[in-house]
């Protein structure tokens, strides 16, 4: 819109147009690659399947996500077909759901081999069968690449995004919304229940929905304010989350637990660090409760990563 009325386009939008575009070009061969050096199903997730639902394509991404039945397989078929894996001095990626990430050289994009779908704690996230049951041919169009059916797929990004930050941005609930429109009335809360997730979609749908009326639900009163008024979380909201976004995403009795876990841990120093860092952690949180939460973390320095520990990811979604 902005190009079309002749407007200044800022520099950070200007760059996730470049990296739509040249994601765009590069995954149909990076898939084919993949697709050459394993056998089997092969599930592509979120990246190009929720770009080709934006106007143009044009949603960023800088990975390619795939789901296989044996990922240690393919990582190893991928590694002798010439790909690189990338290096992991400080453990980040052992012990989740997808393997080291794998760079194809010449073309810009990661992959991501997974062995099951990110999933929120406390859930068990649907077998890898069921989702190749109901796939469907994956839109980057190489031949025996699919792609989760669009209730499916729905799902998946929901639960990722809540697994990552519940109602964390709003790119998050413009993506699960792209393939909400697929589905017939009651089907995704009939998957939602089947898969255990009941609670965490109907907060989800209830999300978009305000998000689109400018209405304010439970959570965006709570926590989630940052995501309706397009700002970064505060220090305030992001305590607030941990205590109480488990109630919207989790049964009762898992939900239950799950903030009382939360709320000890906002007392009580981080496996890593002594009382008198926690205490200094705290006081600076008090002083500031309504600073953002990457300004808080900037203020802290290497205190801010207390608790997280070695195999703990990148607090992000490269999309």
């Amino acid at each position: 819109m902005l190009e079309r009325e002749g407007r200044p386009i800022p520099l950070s939008l200007l760059r996730q147009q470049r990296l739509a575009r040249v994601a765009g070009v590069t995954a149909p061969d990076l898939v084919a690659r993949i697709r050459a050096a394993c056998d089997g199903p092969l599930l592509v997730l979120k990246g190009p399947e929720t770009a080709a639902r934006y106007p143009g394509h044009a949603r960023a991404y800088v990975d390619v996500d795939v789901l296989v039945p044996d990922a240690r397989a393919v990582q190893r078929g991928l590694l002798a077909a010439g790909f690189v894996e990338v290096t992991d001095p400080d453990g980040r990626w052992v012990g989740i759901q997808h393997l080291n990430p794998l760079m194809c050289p010449g073309i810009p994009l990661l992959v991501e081999v997974h062995a099951a779908p990110k999933w929120p704690e406390g859930l068990a996230a649907p077998p890898i069968e069921e989702l190749l049951e109901r796939a469907v041919p994956s839109v980057v169009g190489v031949p025996g690449v699919h792609a989760p059916a669009p209730v499916d797929h729905a799902l998946l990004l929901a639960a990722h995004a809540w697994a990552h930050q519940p109602l964390g941005k709003a790119r998050d609930l413009v993506d699960v919304g792209a393939f909400r429109i697929d589905a017939e009335p009651g089907e995704l809360a009939q998957r939602a229940r089947a898969w255990g997730a009941l609670p965490l979609w109907r907060t989800t749908a209830a999300a978009i929905d305000a998000f689109l009326d400018r209405r304010r639900t439970g959570p965006f009163r709570l926590w989630a304010t940052h995501v309706l008024e397009l700002r970064d979380q505060t220090v305030l909201e992001a305590h607030l989350e941990r205590i109480c976004s488990p109630f919207w995403g989790l049964p009762k009795a898992k939900a239950a637990r799950s903030s009382a876990v939360a709320l000890a841990g906002e007392f009580r120093p981080a496996f890593d660090e002594g009382w008198g860092e926690k205490l200094r952690r705290t006081g600076v949180a008090l002083r500031r409760p309504f600073v953002s939460v990457n300004a808080h973390r900037h203020m802290l320095g290497d205190s801010a990563r207390r608790g997280q520990g070695r195999n703990k990811p990148p607090d992000q979604d490269s999309g």
